[in-house]
């Protein structure tokens, strides 16, 4: 068995391991004034649902964050650290997973978060009624499936695979879709939801649907003792509590941003932030992001299944500049699912599709296109989203497309995203860390998931590729569906996108992240005083 214990608890001998564990409520016992010290996070929509992994989106997937946790989770570096368990063991086959649960791990409501739980909620999320969103990760739809999942005592889980899979822990890290420890009273006596009543250094507190969601200390967690890293290691609320402000309108951002009504805007384009950059209330912090800004295709559409329409409209695009003009510079055409930094990312991976305007003209004959109309759809509540559609409309028209951009407010965009209600659809995918999460975002059933490129021979690749470790047979695997992507044109990959984040000077310790996601862990309010104080 391989075993795998964070370096700074690996060091420690293990008489030392409890001192770690103070609660919040000891450690800021002095923190405590009359008003609630409080930080104000902007989100431009509401969240879909308050169930991890269910209804989601990326504002809930940023709440949930700081709510709940799951046994393992992503470090800076986008490797794997144990979370909710103190380590786990790998078996060398890659079949068997064993989680021992971290001291002191506690529910919002007091109980003990025990083995037990862990099985509950399993066997919950693996319920075909559940509406998890990441099922085919472990009903063996896409790739191993879990055949069970046993206890040893209070602290003790172990999962059963019916074959080997290198990724399955980066599949319980899964931000979009965390495997969350959750106490069953989040679930009414009939079954239906009710709230997250999880592990983390902060408590679902309140939502008020379209204006707000505000979370509270939780004041008997015990932080771990290794360094805070990404979404992994030590978390300490220094503050009261976080409330998430639904703001849709971007110039109401940043008129909130600089009037001090909001504290934190994380995940702008640089266009956004830049003309608040200059002013004395606030910090813009720059960060290279890891989420794709694309062009999706349905090729389930009468005028889009045809490849030779799908390639005059990739070759219709200057993507070069396109990315240059979207990014204002601070991004390159990136023609891969992956990220340019990725370990995979090889010169194969940057060959792009030319311009060529006559090429994509005689594309068009070759397919009978008759210029039927071809609709773009996008948001306002997303700046970039429009940037890219009002870039790729003007490109198209060149090539005689007859195109339109359609402008939708963000929750009904995200709604035709779901349901794959679109021809072309100016988009984002939010930051996956790793590659093989990255090409799920887009292959896999297209009867379970309409956005979803359902081609045969991607989906087995893929399929393949999470039963392997092997980095030489792993590159191979996403050389081939990158060359067959590139191929059948399902999508047109634009760019990474670069990411700011404007903070308030009043607060201390926020660091941005290139998994682009708030972390109110470990943040302070400098001056915690009358006049700061909400």
């Amino acid at each position: 068995m391989r075993v795998y214990l964070p370096l700074a608890i690996a060091a420690i001998c293990l008489a030392t391991l409890w001192p770690y564990e103070k609660t919040q409520e000891a450690e800021l016992k002095n923190n405590s004034p009359k008003d609630p010290l409080e930080i104000r996070v902007a989100l431009s929509d509401d969240i879909r649902s308050s169930q991890p992994g269910v209804n989601r989106n990326s504002f809930a997937d940023d709440v949930l964050a700081h709510v709940v946790e799951s046994l393992v989770a992503h470090r800076e570096d986008l490797s794997i650290a144990p979370m909710a368990a103190s380590h786990y063991e790998v078996s060398d086959d890659l079949k068997v997973y064993r989680f021992t649960l971290r001291d002191g791990l506690k529910f919002h409501n007091g109980e003990d978060a025990l083995a037990k739980h862990v099985k509950m909620n399993w066997e919950t999320i693996l319920d075909p009624i559940s509406g998890f969103q990441c099922l085919p990760f472990y009903n063996g739809k896409m790739g191993a499936k879990v055949i069970s999942v046993e206890t040893e005592g209070d602290r003790v889980v172990i999962f059963k695979l019916d074959r080997p899979s290198s990724v399955f822990l980066e599949k319980l890290a899964y931000i979009q879709c965390p495997v969350a420890i959750l106490h069953p009273d989040s679930w009414n006596q009939d079954g239906t939801w009710n709230a997250p009543i999880g592990t983390g250094p902060f408590k679902f507190s309140e939502w008020k649907k379209g204006r707000y969601v505000l979370l509270k200390k939780f004041l008997q967690y015990h932080p771990r003792s290794d360094s805070a890293s990404g979404l992994a290691g030590r978390k300490i609320a220094y503050v009261d509590q976080v409330r998430f402000e639904v703001i849709t309108d971007l110039m109401a951002t940043k008129a909130a941003l600089i009037s001090g009504q909001i504290d934190i805007a994380n995940s702008l384009a640089p266009i956004t932030a830049l003309e608040i950059r200059s002013n004395a209330r606030v910090k813009a912090m720059d960060k290279q992001g890891l989420a794709r800004r694309v062009i999706l295709i349905q090729t389930d559409d009468p005028i889009l299944s045809s490849l030779k329409v799908r390639q005059a409209i990739a070759h219709a695009l200057d993507l070069k500049t396109f990315a240059d003009v979207a990014s204002l510079g601070n991004a390159a055409h990136n023609p891969s699912t992956l990220p340019i930094h990725s370990q995979y990312h090889t010169d194969l991976h940057s060959k792009n599709y030319k311009f060529n305007l006559e090429k994509s003209k005689r594309l068009l004959r070759e397919a009978d296109y008759q210029g039927e109309k071809i609709i773009i759809k996008t948001t306002r509540g997303e700046q970039a989203f429009f940037d890219s559609a009002m870039i790729a409309e003007a490109m198209l028209k060149k090539a005689n497309i007859n195109v339109e951009v359609q402008v939708m407010e963000m929750a009904s965009l995200l709604g035709d995203y779901f349901e794959g209600n679109y021809q072309l659809m100016a988009f984002e995918y939010t930051p996956r860390f790793t590659a093989f999460m990255n090409y799920h975002t887009l292959i896999g059933d297209k009867s379970v998931t309409p956005s979803r490129w359902g081609d045969p021979l991607a989906n087995q690749l893929l399929i393949e590729a999470a039963t392997y470790s092997n980095p030489e047979k792993l590159q191979s695997i996403f050389d081939k569906i990158h060359t067959h992507m590139m191929d059948k044109v399902p999508i047109i990959n634009l760019y990474n996108a670069p990411i700011v984040d404007v903070i308030s000077n009043r607060l201390e310790g926020y660091e941005p992240w290139t998994g682009a996601k708030p972390r109110l862990w470990n943040v302070k309010i400098k001056e915690q005083n009358e006049t700061l104080r909400r």
